[in-house]
């Protein structure tokens, strides 16, 4: 995770969780461990870029990782992350809901805890149809390949939940680049 670069503050807080939360209370319910195993955490800066994200992937196969919780949080390096432990079959256990990580036959070492991009697509599809007072949506995005793979499910299922929902207008904007 990005424990330092432009995107540190996502990266303290997950490592702020872990060290606070996940761990201590993973200390109280197994306090000898795993079938009698210490499990260590660790957590190893990415520094927000993805070659040293590549490295940080690199380094968790070499480190002999069993299971990894986070990625980065750069996409770009998270794919590449993902590629890296997936090759060296390290399983993966978070949260990718883009599309193309569901694909098992594809990523066989990635277990998603949450629902899907295509699962929350078409449970938001079916929700705007129940609801016949929306008429219009405007779409205002990130432009994140994840957020752009939400768009594209959710747009497809509402042509068929919902075909006289009109989306009026669509706009991406760079994180960052608006002061607001």
């Amino acid at each position: 995770v990005p424990l330092s670069g432009p995107t540190a503050a996502f990266g303290l807080t997950a490592k702020a969780s872990l060290e606070k939360v996940t761990r201590v209370n993973f200390d109280r319910m197994f306090p000898t461990g795993i079938l009698g195993h210490h499990v260590n955490f660790v957590v190893y800066d990415d520094a927000s870029d993805v070659t040293k994200a590549v490295q940080v992937a690199n380094q968790l196969v070499a480190d002999k990782v069993v299971a990894v919780i986070t990625v980065s949080y750069n996409p770009a390096g998270a794919a590449q992350q993902l590629a890296v432990l997936g090759k060296a079959k390290v399983p993966y256990l978070g949260s990718r809901p883009e599309t193309d990580y569901a694909d098992t036959a594809k990523w066989p070492y990635i277990f998603n805890i949450g629902p899907s991009t295509k699962t929350g697509a078409a449970a938001m599809a079916k929700w705007v149809a129940k609801h016949t007072e929306i008429k219009k949506i405007a779409y205002l995005s990130d432009g994140l390949p994840s957020t752009e793979d939400s768009w594209g499910q959710f747009s497809n299922n509402l042509k068929t939940a919902a075909p006289s929902v009109e989306v009026t207008k669509k706009v991406s904007i760079t994180p960052g680049a608006q002061d607001v």
